[in-house]
Protein backbone atom coordinates (compact mmCIF):
# COMPACT_ATOMS: atom_id res chain seq x y z
CA UNK A 1 0.00 0.00 0.00
CA UNK A 2 1.28 3.43 -0.90
CA UNK A 3 2.34 5.26 1.90
CA UNK A 4 0.25 8.52 3.01
CA UNK A 5 1.95 11.70 4.03
CA UNK A 6 2.47 12.12 7.50
CA UNK A 7 1.01 15.58 7.41
CA UNK A 8 -2.25 14.77 5.25
CA UNK A 9 -2.78 11.60 7.44
CA UNK A 10 -2.31 13.64 10.76
CA UNK A 11 -4.65 16.69 9.14
CA UNK A 12 -7.12 13.63 7.83
CA UNK A 13 -6.94 12.31 11.61
CA UNK A 14 -7.66 15.62 12.97
CA UNK A 15 -10.92 16.48 11.07
CA UNK A 16 -11.91 12.84 11.82
CA UNK A 17 -11.60 13.74 15.45
CA UNK A 18 -13.68 16.85 15.40
CA UNK A 19 -16.21 14.85 13.48
CA UNK A 20 -16.86 12.18 16.34
CA UNK A 21 -16.26 14.64 18.99
CA UNK A 22 -12.97 12.64 20.96
CA UNK A 23 -9.90 12.46 21.09
CA UNK A 24 -8.31 9.18 20.09
CA UNK A 25 -6.51 8.24 22.68
CA UNK A 26 -6.75 4.73 23.92
CA UNK A 27 -7.92 1.27 21.98
CA UNK A 28 -11.39 1.80 23.97
CA UNK A 29 -11.70 4.98 21.92
CA UNK A 30 -10.90 2.96 18.72
CA UNK A 31 -13.61 0.29 19.75
CA UNK A 32 -15.96 3.44 20.09
CA UNK A 33 -15.24 5.00 17.08
CA UNK A 34 -15.25 1.59 14.35
CA UNK A 35 -18.68 0.80 15.91
CA UNK A 36 -19.63 4.56 14.81
CA UNK A 37 -17.74 4.08 11.30
CA UNK A 38 -19.90 1.23 11.05
CA UNK A 39 -22.97 2.53 11.65
CA UNK A 40 -21.97 5.12 9.55
CA UNK A 41 -21.42 3.22 6.27
CA UNK A 42 -21.81 -0.76 7.34
CA UNK A 43 -20.69 -1.16 3.78
CA UNK A 44 -16.96 -0.04 4.45
CA UNK A 45 -15.78 -1.14 8.41
CA UNK A 46 -12.33 -0.48 9.58
CA UNK A 47 -11.30 -2.65 12.39
CA UNK A 48 -10.31 -1.57 16.07
CA UNK A 49 -6.13 -2.36 15.10
CA UNK A 50 -6.80 -0.52 11.90
CA UNK A 51 -7.68 2.79 13.74
CA UNK A 52 -5.03 1.97 16.24
CA UNK A 53 -2.16 2.15 13.80
CA UNK A 54 -3.80 5.07 12.27
CA UNK A 55 -3.72 6.73 15.39
CA UNK A 56 -0.23 5.93 16.26
CA UNK A 57 -1.59 3.69 19.30
CA UNK A 58 0.31 0.92 17.64
CA UNK A 59 3.06 0.83 15.49
CA UNK A 60 2.47 1.19 11.53
CA UNK A 61 4.37 -0.67 9.25
CA UNK A 62 2.87 0.22 6.03
CA UNK A 63 0.74 2.51 4.42
CA UNK A 64 -3.20 2.33 4.92
CA UNK A 65 -5.58 1.06 2.18
CA UNK A 66 -7.52 3.33 -0.37
CA UNK A 67 -10.63 1.48 1.43
CA UNK A 68 -9.67 3.28 4.81
CA UNK A 69 -8.57 6.85 3.24
CA UNK A 70 -11.79 7.12 1.24
CA UNK A 71 -13.85 5.63 4.45
CA UNK A 72 -12.98 8.05 6.88
CA UNK A 73 -13.06 10.85 3.98
CA UNK A 74 -16.58 10.17 3.96
CA UNK A 75 -16.70 10.61 7.89
CA UNK A 76 -15.61 13.91 7.11
CA UNK A 77 -18.02 14.90 4.77
CA UNK A 78 -16.56 14.28 1.29
CA UNK A 79 -17.01 11.80 -1.45
CA UNK A 80 -13.92 10.30 -1.05
CA UNK A 81 -9.86 11.02 -0.06
CA UNK A 82 -9.18 12.60 -3.38
CA UNK A 83 -11.60 14.78 -2.75
CA UNK A 84 -10.83 15.55 0.57
CA UNK A 85 -7.06 15.44 0.17
CA UNK A 86 -7.86 18.23 -3.24
CA UNK A 87 -9.50 20.55 -0.74
CA UNK A 88 -7.44 23.39 0.76
CA UNK A 89 -7.40 23.49 4.54
CA UNK A 90 -9.44 25.90 5.33
CA UNK A 91 -12.29 27.42 8.16
CA UNK A 92 -14.80 25.76 6.25
CA UNK A 93 -13.22 22.38 6.78
CA UNK A 94 -13.67 22.99 9.65
CA UNK A 95 -17.30 24.04 9.30
CA UNK A 96 -18.11 20.49 7.34
CA UNK A 97 -16.63 18.37 10.31
CA UNK A 98 -18.79 19.36 13.21
CA UNK A 99 -19.48 17.13 15.92
CA UNK A 100 -21.87 14.05 15.21
CA UNK A 101 -24.74 13.16 17.76
CA UNK A 102 -23.65 9.53 19.14
CA UNK A 103 -27.15 7.90 18.84
CA UNK A 104 -28.48 5.17 20.48
CA UNK A 105 -30.12 2.49 18.69
CA UNK A 106 -33.00 2.92 16.86
CA UNK A 107 -33.51 5.77 19.16
CA UNK A 108 -32.52 8.95 17.84
CA UNK A 109 -31.43 9.80 21.13
CA UNK A 110 -28.29 11.03 22.17
CA UNK A 111 -26.24 8.41 24.71
CA UNK A 112 -23.70 8.40 26.89
CA UNK A 113 -21.55 6.01 26.32
CA UNK A 114 -19.69 6.11 30.06
CA UNK A 115 -16.20 6.27 28.71
CA UNK A 116 -16.00 9.94 29.67
CA UNK A 117 -16.80 11.76 32.28
CA UNK A 118 -16.74 16.21 32.94
CA UNK A 119 -16.01 18.07 35.86
CA UNK A 120 -15.62 21.27 37.10
CA UNK A 121 -12.60 23.19 38.11
CA UNK A 122 -12.56 26.90 39.00
CA UNK A 123 -15.44 27.58 36.69
CA UNK A 124 -14.46 25.76 33.55
CA UNK A 125 -15.54 22.30 32.55
CA UNK A 126 -12.89 19.92 31.73
CA UNK A 127 -13.01 16.32 29.94
CA UNK A 128 -11.57 13.46 31.98
CA UNK A 129 -11.04 10.21 29.92
CA UNK A 130 -11.33 6.91 30.71
CA UNK A 131 -10.02 4.36 29.22
CA UNK A 132 -10.08 0.51 29.84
Amino acid sequence: MPSTPPDLLARLLKDVERASGMEITCTRDCEVLSEELRAFDGRFPVSVSTLRRCFGLIEAPGGFSQTTLNTLARYVGYPSFRAWSSTPQDPTTAARTQPRPTLGPGQGQPVSCGFSSFFQTDGDAHRKRRCR
